[in-house]
């Protein structure tokens, strides 16, 4: 009996590819400063522990130690970095000095790592208002938040730039890009990196949970330290990622429940926090940095390109014909384009254009693809435009089909008939030219429209 084979997802794949990373280096500063308070007789753990929270690699590799199952049996999650300080001690505290990675990450890595250390001052201040107890907890949380931009952008740096060029300028931009072009968003990476580092219950919670969901859970102390966590996220990524104009808009329907949860009026909230945002205003200082030296906004397309870019109708093609309507896609700067009509439970070619096709032209293209694994079925039943990057997805990567034609990216568009998905549109496009997904997609949407409704159903 032949074993059965496992479907892994996008987010799945991308963990795999991660799992080995180290996480963010330190940075050589902070790594000499440590190495330095170590050989000193004067120095102790609480010193020692303030210094590592002040650099996100030193902070994440002693964690990952400190939780691992040499130090950690029982499985209670450490996120005080005092507490895993005290677990290791001093010889081991060399020891990580010794190995962990130390660099400092080009940009924008740069300015995300300095973002999830602004976000840490922040949970830790908000966090301060109801339980200081818990305020380390929660710098922890707040500085691992953004864990899977940050590891997304060191290790992927060319898939991240596409992200970043889907976001049309806009914050909430960026997470649609990402679904849009992984088919997960970064909060989802971020517990998925952090689970799997051994950073279960609360920095995991505070990445993959929503302020909303954390709320109401207000005797759970993990989940109080998620949401001061999550907070100083949203208002940090809206101050120092937004552009000025957004800000009122992003953080108006958050002033109430702020309120609510931290006993005091909106007005006096808002003062709260931006008093917390002084205290980062201190950190930037500290780091050689300001608000507008930050430039995390310059990463991101301008607003108004974006919007000048979407205002810009897409031309419909003349031609209604199926090869008439595919060689309009060529071009606009596809390099192959065909129209795969669904015959349950076959797939059938009906028009193809462009060049690279193999020896015996596009008929040979249905005996190319796989029976048992047809690719294109990844969008059966969906009306929303696929993109699929294959170097995440190998369920198409292992077909003859892409064995033959070696593509790098396409985009898989569903053309519908009311409810029913007719067939898809396969457009290949192997990065030979600059374009980008969101100058593409409006054009490609239009002409899958126009198919729709001028291509008679089969």
């Amino acid at each position: 009996m032949p074993a059965l084979e496992i479907e892994h997802s996008p987010l799945t794949i991308c963990l795999e590819r991660l799992h080995q990373t180290a996480g963010p280096p330190a940075r050589p500063e902070k790594i000499a400063a440590l190495a330095a308070m170590l050989h000193s007789d004067q120095s102790t753990l609480q010193s020692c522990s303030q210094l590592i929270l002040q650099d996100l690699g030193l902070t994440l590799r002693l964690l990952r130690i400190a939780n691992s199952p040499l130090f950690n049996p029982g499985g209670k999650t450490i996120t005080s970095v005092t507490h895993a300080s005290a677990l290791l001690g001093m010889d081991a505290l060399a020891q990580v000095v010794d190995t962990v990675p130390r660099q400092n990450p080009p940009h924008p890595a740069r300015e995300l790592a300095v973002l999830c250390q602004l976000t840490a001052v922040m949970a830790r201040t908000l966090m301060g208002r109801l339980e200081p107890r818990y305020s380390e907890e929660a710098f922890v949380c707040g500085l691992f938040r953004n864990m899977g931009e940050l590891t997304y952008a060191l290790e992927l740096p060319g898939d991240y730039q596409q992200v970043l060029a889907g976001s049309q300028g806009r914050i909430g931009g960026l997470r649609e890009s990402c679904q849009l072009q992984s088919h997960f968003d970064f909060d989802e990476l971020s517990a998925g990196l952090l689970r799997h580092w051994g950073l279960h219950g609360a920095p995991a919670l505070a990445a993959n949970s929503t302020p909303e969901a954390l709320s109401p859970q207000s005797g759970n102390p993990e989940a109080q330290i998620a949401l001061a966590a999550s907070l100083a996220h949203i208002i940090t990524s809206v101050y120092f990622r937004g552009d000025p104009s957004e800000r009122g808009k992003s953080m108006g329907p958050c002033w109430g429940p702020l309120a609510k949860r931290y006993h005091m009026g909106e007005t006096h909230m808002e003062g709260f926090c931006r008093s917390s945002l002084d205290s980062i205003a201190g950190t930037l200082a500290r780091m050689g940095l300001t608000a507008e030296r930050l430039r995390l906004r310059e990463w991101m397309p301008a607003p108004e390109a974006a919007e000048s870019l979407a205002s810009v109708p897409a031309a419909l093609p003349e031609q209604t014909n199926v090869s008439g309507l595919l060689q309009s896609a060529i071009d606009t700067g596809i390099d192959r384009a065909a129209w795969l009509p669904f015959a349950d439970p076959a797939i059938s070619l009906g028009a193809s254009a462009g060049s690279g096709w193999p020896g015996e032209g596009p008929a040979e293209l249905p005996q190319l693809i796989h029976p048992r694994k047809p690719p294109f079925l990844l969008a059966f039943g969906q009306r929303q435009d696929v993109w699929i990057d294959l170097n995440r997805d190998n369920r198409f990567r292992a077909t003859p089909l892409a064995l033959t034609l070696q593509p790098q990216a396409f985009f898989l568009l569903p053309v519908c008939d009311d409810r029913k998905v007719r067939g898809c549109l396969y457009f290949d496009w192997a990065f030979k030219r600059d374009f980008s997904p969101e100058t593409l997609l409006p054009a490609l949407s239009a002409l899958r429209d126009h198919m729709a409704t001028n291509i008679p159903a089969r």
